[in-house]
């Protein structure tokens, strides 16, 4: 979390370093940047590095260190240790891989010491695919320059897939997928039970594929939750099902679809989500996608709507330039973005960027500029 504060807004960047390196064994990257400070922030130094070390052929332990505070009040830093061990001779010739890792987080501030732990185990081959993990977070869990999605919850899941080939002339495959998901408090309370079912996937030998999906869950809700502006959803225990089907065409086409529909109970309501993608492959320099996505939700304490739409323009006259545009609008935020990127390649490691971030505000009679960003980056590899 280098240059953005709590609300999203820009902390700038006095100065920046990072340094890269590998080897045949192990790996180095390290970062450094000073901010200035801005708003509610102070100046803060703040520092990144990470260290890997191959073991055998295909394993590898590692360390990682962070320290500073985005909000530059106080001192934190974050150690965290990772092991990975990876084979492709279980029972003869089958992937197997195992991880483990640890993370401690300490803060001059009150309430920043805590940890998280967390294994996965993973049998990833073509026909039977298994994986399962656990992970561990304390309340006080705060690794002040990354990212935590909940604290003081313990969480379990997996992903169970079995994808039978058949390769004959109309079918080349099936698919059939379990993923359970449990989290709970530090005392073993429910928070979130889901359980996602694919009872029926097919990939034809034309690489078009199709399937129905169907979704258990139970969320436990302690405090009033606020799912949109003026609807709140009153603290209690919510079990729900949903059930979908896609359908998603070969992107070997020129033109390719995706379309999902997905129906059924939402905590104490219901919710409707239909998605389409449209993708024009029109040449090789040229490709164009459209993306709508619509969400009716309805609620005893209220309905609403939300509608997404994303447009993608890829140009690409040469393999070593590409001009890409990114526009996106919904109608909650009502806010239009534009991400315009020129990438090219003046040598292999060595490439300029030019990239364009525009901003307007929908919610008046047109649109009214917001923000308006240019930014200019050349990289510049040195082998030694």
């Amino acid at each position: 979390r280098i240059g953005l504060d709590d609300e999203g807004q820009e902390v700038p960047l006095l100065g920046a370093a990072k340094l890269t390196t590998q080897a045949e064994r192990y790996s180095l990257g390290l970062l450094g940047a000073l901010t200035e400070a801005t708003g509610d922030y102070d100046q803060a130094v703040l520092f990144a590095g990470r260290y890997s070390h191959n073991i055998g052929e295909r394993s590898d332990v590692g360390v990682i260190w962070t320290h500073g505070d985005p909000d530059g009040v106080g001192t934190a830093d974050t150690i965290g240790l990772d092991l990975n061990l990876r084979t492709m001779d279980f029972l003869d010739d089958r992937n197997l891989q195992w991880s483990l890792s640890g993370v401690r987080s300490t803060s001059s501030e009150e309430g920043g010491d805590g940890s998280f732990v967390s294994t996965r185990l993973a049998y990833p081959n073509d026909q039977v695919d298994l994986e399962a993990g656990a992970s561990y977070v304390d309340e006080d869990f705060d690794p002040k320059l990354g990212f935590v999605r909940r604290r003081g919850v313990k969480r379990y899941d997996a992903d169970l897939a079995w994808r039978p080939r058949l390769n004959g002339e109309l079918v080349r495959r099936l698919f059939f997928e379990l993923e359970p998901v449990l989290v709970t408090d530090l005392d073993n309370d429910l928070q979130t039970a889901e359980v996602e079912l694919q009872p029926f996937g097919v990939q034809l030998e034309s690489d078009d594929r199709m399937g129905v999906e169907l979704s258990f869950n139970e969320e436990v809700l302690d405090e009033d939750f606020e799912i949109a502006e003026g609807i709140v959803i009153p603290t209690g225990d919510y079990p729900f099902t949903r059930g979908g089907v896609y359908v998603r065409t070969s992107e070997k086409r020129p033109l390719s679809i995706r379309a999902e529909l997905a129906l059924g109970e939402f905590f104490d309501g219901e919710r409707d989500d239909v998605e389409l993608e449209l993708e024009w492959r029109a040449s090789g320099w040229l490709q164009m996608a459209l993306e709508l996505e619509r969400n009716a939700v309805s609620l005893p304490e209220g309905d609403f709507t939300v509608h997404v739409a994303q447009l993608q323009l890829g140009l690409y006259p040469s393999p070593d330039l590409s001009w890409t545009q990114y526009l996106q609008y919904d109608d909650v935020s009502e806010e239009l973005g534009l991400n315009s990127r020129v990438w090219w390649i003046l040598r292999p490691g060595s490439d300029f960027y030019a990239v364009l971030n525009q901003g307007w505000d929908g919610a008046g009679d047109g649109l009214t500029p917001t923000s308006t960003r240019l930014t200019f980056k050349v990289g510049y590899t040195l082998r030694l």
